[in-house]
């Protein structure tokens, strides 16, 4: 979302290594791009669970399997 413009510059990157013939900077921009990615997707994981009150105050669990509302 936010942060994906970085994968953007990093797929330039990588089409600059490969039209340049810089096979070794392509593998590494690739797997920074994996990294980037990962870490992006977990930002906004993150995020999504906080602002929608799934937070570990939050949970709630249902009556009929024995545990009542957390406080």
């Amino acid at each position: 979302m936010g942060h994906d413009w970085i994968i953007d510059v990093l797929a330039d990157l990588k089409r600059f290594a490969n039209t340049h013939d810089l096979p070794m900077l392509e593998a590494q921009l690739e797997n920074t791009t994996l990294v980037a990615s990962a870490e992006i997707g977990r930002m906004v994981e993150d995020t999504c669970h906080l602002t929608q009150g799934d937070g570990p105050g939050n949970r709630q669990f249902s009556p009929s399997i024995g545990a009542g509302r957390r406080a």
